[in-house]
């Protein structure tokens, strides 16, 4: 279930006064990944379903850091860079602090992925009220001692 709710539109994000955000209900884990494909009708075991999303995490981290997009079943992974300069011969330098350069690893799923989650996500209009988390640093009487 997506939790969809709004915020104040403080951009200027589509035009309009409010937008639209969402929450997901937890997380679903490596481990219970794991488990859940190893339990999918199949003869693999748990130590074997890892250890080939081990090797699969590697060798899209080997072909992207080589300038490849990787497609997977589930979509396209492939390195971005991002930053701006105010000459044109300018070298491009990501990992100084001195410049707003920057690589990325993007994803881009598959469309049926895509169309299939359109299609199937079951929605759930949630609270616009913001989470918030209390900590008590002191605690005082009314005349201010600890």
């Amino acid at each position: 279930m997506l939790k969809v709710f709004t915020r104040e539109n403080s951009g200027k994000l589509g035009g309009k006064k409010y937008i639209f955000r969402s929450s997901t209900m937890a997380t679903f884990t490596i481990d219970e990944l794991v488990h859940e494909m190893a339990t999918f009708n199949t003869t693999i075991t748990e130590a074997d379903t890892l250890a080939v999303l081990n090797v699969m995490k590697r060798i899209v981290v080997k072909y992207v850091e080589q300038g490849y997009s990787v497609q997977t079943p589930l979509g396209l992974f492939f390195a971005s860079a991002s930053g701006s300069t105010d000459d044109i011969m300018a070298s491009f330098m990501p990992q100084s602090s001195e410049t707003n350069h920057d690589i990325r690893m993007l994803f881009r799923p598959d469309a049926k992925i895509v169309s299939d989650i359109l299609a199937n996500t079951p929605l759930e209009r949630g609270s616009n009220k913001l989470k918030a988390t209390v900590n008590i640093d002191k605690v005082m009487n009314a005349s201010g001692n600890e």
